[in-house]
């Protein structure tokens, strides 16, 4: 764990006093731990009875989730739960996570909670209680952080919205956006349209690939038999999807640094 403003600075487990203190960071069994899945604590990897717990506060606006595969934010509603275009100030979208019940509860209505119905995307809020339908165990991985109940077949999951705002795309080098075609189908190069939905592009943080904001199970990729970016399902093996942020301010795909994209608003950069 290394310090918000300086990343020189780690916490470190005191021997002597007993506790954990801050100390400089370096490879040591003092400075490394792990994460406990169902009692949601990071313990000292080689002393797994010095345990640490992320402070939780119900006083802030939460987390903005989504289903995986998809782009839509978990809306609250009075009779339902609606999926509909994430809003970072859309109070209705915010869930806040109770590490100590393992609930989320609205932010808009704090006795009301998530939970899966019957269905595998089923979710309601409903009154909350203590049944292991609302407990929503914590997990990360290659697609990002998770919050799930039940176990293997059984494991329905919601996921952190991570997605930033829609925005349309460009090659660094043409005036023109990339435009979604249907899946499996090379992207076409049109006049950028302000608010067009086949234009525009949502970065998934969490596992560096854009969503189509038509299809959020559709996936920026590259199609090297037509040398052109086409929409492709999003797939577990995301090396070939990825996309990171260099200087310039452009999307170039990670391994294939010479593949970038770009938001269509910004100026030309040489």
């Amino acid at each position: 764990f290394k310090h918000a403003t300086d990343s020189s600075i780690c916490l470190n487990w005191n021997e002597v006093k007993g506790g954990f203190d801050i100390w400089k960071c370096y490879s040591t069994p003092k400075q490394q731990f792990q994460f406990d899945e169902f009692r949601l604590t990071y313990c000292l990897r080689n002393d797994l009875r010095q345990c640490l717990q992320a402070y939780e506060t119900l006083t802030g606006n939460g987390l903005q989730l989504r289903l995986p595969g998809e782009a839509a934010c978990l809306e609250h509603g009075e009779h339902a739960i609606a999926r509909v275009p994430c809003h970072e100030t859309a109070l209705a979208q915010r869930w806040q996570y109770e590490s100590s019940s393992m609930r989320f509860r609205a932010a808009v209505a704090q006795g009301s909670c998530l939970e899966f119905g019957e269905g595998e995307s089923d979710l309601v809020a409903v009154e909350c209680q203590s049944t292991s339908d609302q407990k929503f165990r914590y997990s990360i991985g290659t697609d990002g952080r998770k919050y799930c109940v039940g176990h293997d077949n059984d494991r329905r999951c919601v996921q952190e919205a991570t997605l930033g705002a829609e925005q349309p795309l460009r090659l660094p080098d043409s005036p023109e956006c990339l435009q979604y075609e249907g899946r499996k189908q090379v992207l076409q190069l049109a006049v950028c349209k302000a608010g067009m939905s086949e234009q525009l592009w949502l970065f998934d943080e969490a596992t560096q690939v854009f969503r189509s904001s038509i299809d959020g199970t559709q996936c920026l990729d590259y199609m090297s038999d037509e040398e052109s970016f086409s929409a492709e399902p999003c797939h577990d093996n995301l090396q070939g999807q990825q996309f990171a942020r260099n200087y310039l301010g452009r999307y170039c795909m990670n391994g294939r640094p010479e593949l970038c994209v770009q938001e269509a608003s910004m100026m030309m950069r040489y």
